[in-house]
């Protein structure tokens, strides 16, 4: 295959170019975070030995997220019922068009669906545009049900590209499983699955917002590492208070999201003093 090793293979197609630059990344930024890393690992093995009363137990890689959890829980008293009750589908995805025309000038709405269009009765289309015309399409299957596709996904169907005088529109599927979603109306999610909504949706953007002579260059059929960087830095909007207050509200009483109730969930398992 022309390389050294399976890591130069791996590497090869990515903007990392070669193992030795990963490397150099990793180190770099291990220094970098190396203390506050060693602070949290400390805190939650403490939390482990407290919970279960013995001195010398250490801390598994399989406990982590069980109790980060249960850390986050008890130093912020917060309920996850009471997270989701700001967090409806429809408030989220009009928090989504509100970052949209923010950052781009881009809109989008839905559109009706064609005859056997849809795979599914919950299936959204929805259109985006920006002041010269239409972007392309997206499809949103956000709803869990039996005998789905498992897990959270973006899918490119269909590319930008030019064909001699006609524009060619991407088409792009949002496909998650939203644990007690049913109906998209009524669906509440966690902070947790926010964040995986807005994360999907900067994949689809990527896409939608391309421009490419070609449909085997546009949107997220780049290099791997670089297809990324979109949907995680769009993930970090569904942290911001200055974002979450101009669309999550509570679902019966129309309250904005507590500032508070958001610091909490930034503060995560950070170290409690």
């Amino acid at each position: 295959m022309g390389c050294r090793s399976y890591s130069d293979f791996m590497v090869k197609p990515n903007m990392a170019s070669s193992p030795d630059v990963v490397m150099s990344f990793l180190l770099e930024m291990s220094k970098m975070i190396k203390p506050k890393a060693d602070e949290e690992f400390k805190a939650i093995q403490d939390f482990k030995r407290e919970k279960s009363g013995q001195r010398c137990v250490d801390l598994e890689p399989w406990d982590e997220a069980y109790y980060k959890a249960m850390m986050r829980s008890s130093a912020s008293n917060l309920d996850s019922s009471v997270v989701a009750s700001y967090f409806a589908l429809p408030q989220c995805i009009e928090g989504l068009k509100m970052l949209v025309e923010s950052l781009f000038g881009a809109t989008f709405h839905s559109v009706p669906l064609a005859t056997c269009e849809s795979w599914h009765p919950d299936v959204l289309k929805i259109i985006i545009y920006l002041f010269h015309g239409d972007m392309g399409y997206m499809y949103l299957d956000l709803n869990s049900r039996a005998g789905k596709y498992p897990g959270c996904a973006n899918f490119a169907i269909k590319g930008f590209w030019l064909a001699f005088v006609l524009v060619i529109l991407q088409v792009v599927a949002i496909v998650c499983n939203f644990a007690g979603s049913h109906n998209s109306s009524t669906a509440r999610l966690s902070h947790g699955e926010v964040g995986t909504l807005f994360h999907e949706f900067g994949h689809a953007l990527h896409s939608l917002l391309s421009r490419t002579d070609y449909q085997h260059f546009s949107g997220t059929r780049v290099a791997l590492d670089f297809a990324e960087m979109p949907s995680n830095l769009f993930e970090y909007y569904a942290w911001d208070y200055r974002v979450s207050r101009g669309f999550a509200k509570h679902y019966s009483t129309g309250e904005v999201i507590p500032k508070k109730l958001v610091e909490s969930l930034q503060g995560g398992y950070v170290c409690r003093n």
